[in-house]
């Protein structure tokens, strides 16, 4: 089981930096294209590749700070905690709609 799953997290990380790597070479090609030519309607394109590189550049930050919240949680009496903040939360959610009802 375990094996499989490093396998799998090791497939996706190579379709991560395939991608991130095709995503940078169209960008290449595009701004070279862009200041040969000078063609506006290039720049929408460069803008949306720039948007798509970034959204992959915040995912493995994000990924790290989600592991790094849940192992705080785990590994102390944060865990009972956390659970009766998000239970108290919940329960104030509910109860604002009836409140509001009434």
């Amino acid at each position: 089981m375990r094996g499989l799953m490093i396998r799998r997290a090791s497939y996706l990380n190579k379709q991560r930096r395939a991608t991130l790597m095709k995503l940078l070479i169209q960008l290449r090609d595009i701004t070279q294209t862009y200041y040969q030519t000078k063609q506006q309607d290039l720049l929408p394109e460069i803008q949306t590749i720039t948007t798509k590189i970034n959204e992959h550049q915040f995912q493995k930050p994000a990924y790290i700070l989600k592991k790094f919240k849940m192992n705080h949680y785990a590994k102390g009496n944060k865990a009972s905690k956390l659970l009766a903040n998000m239970l108290r939360k919940k329960q104030s959610n509910a109860k604002i709609p009836y409140i509001l009802s009434k």
